[in-house]
This record gives C-alpha cells, structure tokens and sequence, in this order.
C-alpha cells in the first residue's frame, strides 16, 4: 500500500512538472526575468509591472479634464502601445500588448445592447487564460496589481468598431471597452512575446497554485502513513 502511495505521489510530482509556466533568465544572474507559457506558446514579461518599476513617469488620468494621477504603472492605451513596441529587456524585444480572440466575422456579445449590458462578458484572452492559471494568486509574478491590465485593441465590436479587454488577473473579472479614443482608455501592463525567449540559462517549471496544493496533501498524507505503520509496530513490540 505505500508502494502504490509513492507511486501515486511520484505521478503528482511529474505532474507538476509539467506545468505551463517556466522559468526563463534571460541575463543569467539566477533569477526568473520572464516565464514561458507553453499552452499559449508565448512568454509573459516576469515583472507585472515592469513600467513603473523602471521608473518611468506616473501617468495623468485622461478621462479627466484636469491632471489627476493614476497609479504607479497605469497608463493610456496609446501611451502602452508605444511603450511596449519599444521595449527591449536584456536584448529581448518584440514584446507586445496581450491580445483578444474574436472569431474572424463574429460580433461581440460583451458589448452593451440597446436594453442590456453584460460588463463581465468577454471574448477569451490571452489575459483570461493566464488569470484562470494563477487561480487568484500573483502566482510566480512580482508586482502584479490587484487591478485591470490591457489587452490590444482588436475589430469585432458593434459595427466592427475596436474593442479591448480590461482584465483584473487577480479575480478575473474583466470588461470591454469600445472607443476609437484609444488614449482614453487606461491600464496595467503585463508585456507578452509569442514563442519563447529561448536564452534560458535555468529553466525550472513552475507549478499553478492548484498542484502545490495537491502535492502539500501528497505529503502529509505520505507522513501520516508512515506514522501510524510505526505506531503499529510499537503497538505490536
């Protein structure tokens, strides 16, 4: 019977690692500057919010008609897409906006109707996918806000006007926005680059919050076994 348990927890640990979030150091100092995504086969930028943390200048909100400052990191969707078009970390470049999937000829359902609105509706995202993988934790990411970041504006909307998702990868609510006023919108930004990087120098996969819980079980119960095969044999002695 404990054979067969091992067994049943060496299987939990390979299943941990595989995982779709792995490790990448770009300039080799020993920590993680990027992860893999190899379900969606890109690579997320490891610093969630990376704009801020490089010191760039605090944003003013653009809906409002006097300078009122957004949080550390936010900025307007013109601001990001410039920003993220020129992004280059360690040499790594051709990083983007995360991006919407709207069927080719298909008109969205999120966007509000004549008599209804569904804010919490939204085509899935390359955001929506990473959301569901941290299950509400920042997960392996630093700086990650407990607020909405931006994907790239994509047509498909009502009249295919274009539409972008604001996603909170924290609780995965989400909301679209249709403008053709793209500097006002605003929100965090978590850089993505399709493939993956490939200047690894310690890939380690990183296990969802799920499988840590799975394997934290494995153990205990593991423990719990093996003590009570000892107490038996005291009993016994």
């Amino acid at each position: 019977m404990v054979r067969s348990f091992a067994a049943s927890l060496a299987l939990l640990f390979s299943c941990a690692q595989a995982q779709t979030l792995e490790g990448r150091d770009i300039n080799g100092d020993g920590s993680f500057d990027a992860y893999y995504d190899s379900a969606q086969n890109i690579s997320w930028l490891s610093d969630a919010n990376y704009f801020a943390t490089q010191g760039n200048p605090i944003q003013n909100n653009p809906m409002s008609g006097i300078p009122v400052p957004l949080e550390p990191g936010q900025m307007s969707a013109s601001t990001a897409g410039s920003w993220v078009a020129n992004l280059s970390v360690f040499g790594v470049d051709d990083w983007r906006l995360p991006q919407r999937f709207v069927p080719a000829g298909g008109s969205d359902p999120s966007i509000c109707g004549p008599t209804s609105c569904n804010p919490w509706y939204s085509w899935p995202s390359e955001l929506s996918f990473l959301a569901i993988a941290l299950n509400g934790t920042p997960g392996p990411f630093t700086n990650l806000q407990n607020g909405y970041y931006m994907t790239s504006f994509t047509s498909g909307g009502a009249g295919g006007a274009p539409v972008a998702e604001l996603r909170n990868l924290l609780n995965g609510n989400a909301y679209p926005v249709l403008t053709d006023e793209y500097s006002l919108v605003y929100g965090y930004v978590l850089p993505v680059r399709d493939g993956d990087i490939g200047q690894a120098t310690a890939v380690t996969p990183v296990p969802e919050p799920g499988t840590w819980a799975l394997v934290t079980l494995g153990l205990i119960g593991l423990g719990t076994m093996r003590w009570r095969q000892r107490a038996g044999r005291a009993f016994e002695g």
